[in-house]
């Protein structure tokens, strides 16, 4: 998910199940990988609900694949194993929930998007003044109306 991601988005579906007093977002990988391959990419959702002239900025969920070593998280090089995995996984249906009431007239904004290096291991690489690192990359953008 570096250069050909937009190649990417026709195959990762967004859609929003509202509910009573809350509301899910659906993210479906239809391809044959995980989201992202590399274990220093981070993909985050993203979500804001326009009521009115307000927007709500909702709590962002992180998927990532942490790997390393003797139980620490290690860089690529170092690492021997998986500590923690919750990166969206090829043929996935992952759901996210809010808690959050939505009214008639609400603007849901989803972004699904990544980081090209985890925010973490920005600085341990020295890259926290690397533009390419340190940007957010939208990958899907859908807006849902109530």
């Amino acid at each position: 998910a570096h250069f050909h991601s937009d190649m990417m988005t026709k195959h990762v579906d967004i859609s929003i199940l509202r509910e009573i007093n809350d509301f899910i977002i659906n993210i479906d990988n239809r391809t044959s990988h995980a989201l992202l391959l590399h274990p220093l990419r981070t993909a985050v959702l993203k979500v804001n609900v326009l009521r009115g002239t307000k927007t709500l900025k909702l709590k962002d969920e992180v998927f990532v694949r942490v790997i390393g070593h003797n139980g620490k998280p290690a860089m690529p090089w170092a690492a021997s194993v998986t500590l923690k995995n919750t990166m969206i996984q090829a043929n996935e249906k992952r759901s996210v929930e809010y808690k959050f009431k939505l009214q008639k007239g609400d603007r849901v904004d989803v972004v699904l998007g990544w980081y090209l290096v985890n925010p973490q291991a920005l600085k341990p690489l020295k890259l926290e003044n690397e533009k390419v690192a340190t940007d957010f990359t939208e990958f899907k953008k859908m807006s849902f109306t109530f």
